[in-house]
């Protein structure tokens, strides 16, 4: 009985051996993963620094007016509306 249940156990460790050995050799292949991850990371970086740029050039070619009112409305346009209260409906600023 003894014997039976080295072996069973001398064959449980060299299995679970080899089951971490080869998922350690699956990881070298994520190499590629790795580089692929990088180029999606930048490609994106590259977008967003395109879309800032769009944004500034867009801004640039505006009016004076026009920038006065967008830098004006910059905080509605960014955060969620908000009703305002009885007291800013009534003697607030008219549009």
């Amino acid at each position: 009985m003894k014997r039976l249940f080295f072996w069973v156990f001398t064959l449980f460790i060299s299995f679970h051996s080899l089951n971490v050995i080869a998922q350690t050799k699956s990881s070298s292949t994520s190499s590629q993963q790795k580089k692929a991850d990088k180029k999606k990371e930048d490609q994106k970086k590259k977008q967003a620094k395109s879309e800032l740029k769009a944004k500034k050039h867009h801004e640039k070619i505006q009016t004076r007016e026009v920038r006065k009112r967008m830098k004006k409305h910059r905080k509605h346009a960014t955060t969620p509306y908000k009703k305002p209260n009885f007291f800013q409906r009534l003697f607030g600023k008219k549009h």
